[in-house]
Parts: C-alpha cells; structure tokens; sequence
C-alpha cells in the first residue's frame, strides 16, 4: 500500500487533502475568530518562508528533481540546519493555517494525513537514496539534526 502512496508526490497529496477538507468546510463550517485568523496567517508566512528558502537553496546548489534522485551535494545551511525536511515542514505549516482561518476541525484531519504520509511514504525513500549517496556525511547529518524539528 505504502509503495503506491509514496508515487504521488507530497505537495499533491497537500492538495487534495486541503481541497476535501475544504468541501467538508461547506457541509459543516465551525465559527473562528480573529485571533485564531491571525495565528494561521502567521503559519502561512512561516511555512512559505520556510518552503520558499530551502527550494532556494535546493536550487542553487543543483539538487533539484525527484526525491528519489541522487542529489549533487549534500544540503545543510539555512533551513536544512534545523530541519532535514524544511520543504516538507513548510508545507504543513502552511497546512495548519488553513484550520486556524477557517475554525474547521478537517483541516486537522488533513494535516495529520499530510504528515502520515510524508513521513512513512517519502520522507523514508529520500533518506535511502541520500543515505546510499552520501554515506556516513549523511548519517552524521542524521544525528545532528531532526527529521522535523
């Protein structure tokens, strides 16, 4: 089961989980306030900070393509110091806004999932294919640093 979830890439499976969640919204909306309206734009910027900047940096050092590619060079400045998924955290960060602004409890369910799935389906093939890259470099940068946070 896993190994069919792993094909579809993580920001789709971001989409269609924040777009059932958003049809299930309609069916039956929760109240929110301003406060929690604000805690989500903060999210948002947060994750789209964070996405944004270690894409850039994916770029600059030509590791971008599929996950499973063997990347060039072993990433670890700037988001990549504190998180070995800093794309996949912004993502979800971004995610999490969405419950914040909209008071709806299915945007959690979706968060949830997002975060199940990138972490048993992809996040595991990456670190094979950066480990058999890369060795021992990565499995220090392993011990030094979180999945997540």
């Amino acid at each position: 089961m896993i190994d069919w979830m792993a094909r579809i890439p993580a920001i789709v499976w971001a989409f269609c989980l924040v777009s059932f969640a958003l049809v299930m919204d309609r069916w039956i909306p929760i109240a929110h306030g301003v406060v929690c309206q604000a805690c989500g734009a903060i999210l948002f910027l947060l994750g789209l900070g964070t996405s944004s900047w270690a894409w850039l940096l994916l770029a600059r050092h030509h590791c971008l393509g599929l996950p499973t590619d063997a990347p060039p060079r072993l990433v670890q400045e700037g988001p990549f110091r504190w998180s070995r998924n800093p794309m996949y955290l912004g993502t979800l960060a971004i995610m999490m806004a969405f419950p914040f602004w909209t008071g709806s409890a299915y945007f959690w369910l979706a968060c949830v999932l997002y975060f199940a799935i990138v972490g048993e389906c992809h996040i595991p093939l990456e670190e094979a294919t950066l480990r058999e890259r890369f060795g021992m470099a990565f499995d220090s940068y392993c011990q030094r640093v979180r999945r997540w946070l």
